[in-house]
């Protein structure tokens, strides 16, 4: 895979934000619940977990780009699923005789081309129960000290997003949003909203604890 090695961001930095989600207490459901739809919140704190429910993880990569530090996300392809269409984190589904971790990095891989040997993993944020199809996601924050080439999978991914992480420790850029369902009643929600890109759900929720943790201990100066 070709890799564009104009841009790099020393370690020290992606150094600091492990020390941080490692050596303190995260912000948890209290941030979440900052970016979950109303009608929501209460499934969220209480979360119905059962037999059925899949265990999922995602990745939360950190990268220089333009001498900032970006974020990539995906919008997936429309199916008949819940979350056709939506724009999330790479990942999906724990496979058979595999850790979390390792499930995170294979989506990856296999949703937007980043080579897994170039993904150095440096903690977790809070797992996230979501109701609609009853998934608990397992959000990984890694990184890669050069700016990658992403190839995206035709069959999943519709569009590869890459966001300078200064984004979202924009207040303006948080606004509501009607969403429309198949077969359900339109939703209010909170959202990110990026190029007219509406980032919500699990993934916004996922973003504003990262948000919160980083902004409690002023890295954000870093990028």
């Amino acid at each position: 895979m070709d890799v564009n090695f104009k841009y790099k961001i020393s370690n020290d930095a992606f150094s600091k934000f492990a020390e941080v989600l490692n050596n303190f207490k995260l912000p948890g459901i209290d941030s979440q619940l900052k970016m979950a739809p109303e009608k929501r919140k209460n499934e969220i704190r209480m979360p119905a977990i059962n037999i059925d429910t899949k265990k999922n993880a995602v990745l939360f990569l950190l990268y220089p780009k333009k001498e900032n530090i970006f974020t990539v996300l995906i919008q997936r392809k429309q199916y008949d699923g819940v979350h056709g269409g939506q724009i999330s984190f790479p990942g999906g589904r724990i496979e058979e005789n595999e850790t979390l971790e390792q499930t995170a990095k294979r989506e990856t891989f296999e949703e937007i081309g980043l080579d897994v040997e170039k993904i150095e993993i440096i903690g977790q944020l809070t797992n996230l129960y979501i109701p609609p199809s009853n998934n608990l996601v397992y959000p990984f924050v890694g990184y890669v000290n050069e700016t990658p080439r992403f190839v995206a999978d035709g069959l999943e991914v519709s569009e590869i997003l890459e966001i300078d992480l200064n984004f979202f420790f924009n207040e303006k850029n948080i606004e509501s949003k009607w969403i429309d369902f198949k077969n359900q009643p339109s939703m209010k929600v909170p959202c990110f909203v990026y190029d007219d890109k509406i980032i919500w759900g699990a993934t916004a929720m996922i973003i504003m604890e990262f948000v919160d943790l980083i902004s409690k201990h002023n890295l954000a100066k870093d990028f």
